[in-house]
Order: structure tokens, then C-alpha cells, then sequence
């Protein structure tokens, strides 16, 4: 499994490691989603500095943004830190924006985990 979620007290940081699909990022967000504690958290962290590659479709992004706009109805105060946002992440994240304007979600695009925690640390 090229992921693990490791929850904290107001969210979860997912450590994605090794070759990283569309797929593998659809199934985190369904486990998150289906988390009892999704509807009080404040931030997602999406760690890809252990990942060797991350490959998604625009197909695949869009497919996200749908479903981070659904699961967003029960939980519209979600901040969002992509962490060694690469080149593909960058691209993949603002398929996702464009995909998705009305989430009300704020994600943001960060070199390290300390400089998202500081963001979040206001969430």
C-alpha cells in the first residue's frame, strides 16, 4: 500500500511513499470521508516526500475534486497541505481548483511539513 494515515487530534496526515496513482489518492480520500471523525476535522495533510512518483489522469483529478465537493457539504472548513509539491502535484492541483472552483476547501502547495503544520497551526 503506497500510503499511510496517521491520524492526529484535529486531522490526518497521509504519508504517500513509492509510485502514486489517481487511484491510490481516491482511495485515501474514501477513507477519509468514511473516518468518524471526518466531520470535526480541520486539515489533510498529503505528504508526497517519500514518493518516488505520482501519476493521475486530469480525469482522475477531476474525479477528486467531485468527490472532495461532495464529502465538503458535511465538512465545508477543511484546509488541505500538499507537501514536496512537485511539478505533477502542482499541475494535478490546479486541475483540481479549475475542476472545482465553489470547494469551499483551502489547499495550499508546500516544499516542507513544517512550513504546512505552521499553516495549519491557525486551523
Amino acid at each position: 500500500m503506497p500510503y499511510q494515515s496517521n491520524w492526529e487530534q484535529a486531522g490526518v496526515h497521509v504519508r504517500l511513499t513509492g509510485q502514486v496513482t489517481g487511484l491510490d489518492i481516491k482511495q485515501v480520500d474514501r477513507e477519509i470521508y468514511g473516518h468518524e471523525t471526518f466531520d470535526g476535522m480541520r486539515y489533510t495533510i498529503y505528504d508526497f516526500t517519500q514518493a518516488e512518483d505520482f501519476s493521475v489522469s486530469l480525469d482522475e483529478m477531476r474525479e477528486v475534486a467531485a468527490m472532495d465537493l461532495a464529502a465538503s457539504t458535511t465538512n465545508p472548513n477543511l484546509r488541505i497541505a500538499l507537501v514536496a509539491a512537485t511539478e505533477t502535484v502542482r499541475i494535478a492541483n490546479s486541475v483540481y481548483e479549475t475542476a472545482a472552483p465553489e470547494l469551499p476547501w483551502d489547499a495550499r502547495e508546500f516544499d516542507t511539513l513544517n512550513e504546512a503544520r505552521r499553516w495549519l497551526e491557525g486551523a
